[in-house]
């Protein structure tokens, strides 16, 4: 993964498809440590339990609108928990 010298923003688009354990081990550090320094770090995935650990905020786009999602991280499956509840309404 190539990053421009200190970036304050940085987009990931699915970084999470198609790795093995190690990748997926790789791409969590890389964003634990932007995260750390302070970065801003915006993820498109399909893979929500992979933000139970990483995300501070998560939203989702429902009926057109960007709407967010509320847990907590480090709760496995809380994210899309909070996805199945929006998706039901409650």
């Amino acid at each position: 993964l190539a990053l421009l010298p200190r970036p304050k923003v940085v987009v990931l688009d699915e970084p999470f498809n198609g790795l093995d354990m190690d990748g997926v081990q790789v791409v969590r550090n890389l964003v634990q440590r932007l995260r750390d320094s302070g970065k801003v770090v915006v993820i498109s995935t399909h893979t929500l339990n992979e933000l139970d650990f990483l995300a501070d905020r998560s939203v989702a786009v429902h009926q057109g609108k960007l709407v967010e999602l509320e847990f907590t991280r480090g709760e496995l499956g809380a994210s899309e928990a909070a996805y199945q509840r929006l998706q039901e309404g409650k």
